[in-house]
């Protein structure tokens, strides 16, 4: 399976990770190498790269949990403790936890024992919004950190432009620089711009 495109370093960690996909299946990969944190600003994709690696790597959707860091509890962690004597179903279990950082203290705590002594054949990632300074212990020395940086807004106005031509390079410039490096952000205002005019287009033509 080929990586999502994404566009800036968040690309670049993409089609890094989809590299490692064989030594994450293996039996014996290391702990460390499967404990990732992605973090950066909102709207870089840091949540759907994690959820489309999980995805690729259990080759099924039911091999990838997914939840809230607020929904991260100690009874939660404990349950992936108890899961992990067991072969996982579909060859590897993939457990995401997006905004780690919103867990509790206590679940935290319980998580630095699960991510010392992570089962094998599982893999965990965290995302966060939130600098590395700003996170607990835990999170700081227990996992392999990838930075997801703002995308350039001459990078973003380029690819605005590609996917929706009828902006014009003034328009997909301006919106860009509106984004400060939030291709989400950018996405979304670049599509409600044109779902108008294609709304205006159709509306002129039922007139005639």
């Amino acid at each position: 399976m080929n990586p999502p495109q994404y566009i800036g370093k968040s690309g670049k960690i993409a089609a890094l990770l989809w590299q490692q996909i064989p030594k994450l299946r293996a039996p014996d990969c290391p702990v460390m190498d499967r404990r990732y944190l992605f973090t950066g600003k909102p709207g870089l994709g840091k949540s759907a790269i994690a959820e489309q690696l999980g995805r690729a790597l259990t080759t099924h959707a039911l091999g990838v949990e997914s939840l809230n860091g607020q929904s991260c509890s100690v009874e939660r962690v404990r349950e992936w403790q108890w899961a992990g004597q067991f072969v996982p179903m579909f060859g590897l279990r993939v457990q995401i936890v997006d905004e780690i950082d919103m867990a509790s203290a206590a679940a935290l705590a319980q998580m630095r024992t699960y991510l010392d002594k992570l089962p094998l054949r599982t893999v965990i990632i965290g995302t966060t919004n939130k600098t590395i300074a700003e996170l607990p212990e835990q999170l700081q020395s227990r996992f392999k950190i990838l930075y997801f940086d703002p995308v350039p807004m001459a990078v973003i106005a380029a690819w605005l432009l590609e996917r929706f031509p009828k902006l014009g390079a003034a328009m997909a410039g301006s919106i860009a620089i509106q984004s400060a490096g939030n291709v989400r952000a950018a996405e979304t205002v670049a599509a409600s711009i044109a779902d108008n005019w294609v709304g205006t287009a159709a509306n002129v033509g039922g007139e005639a």
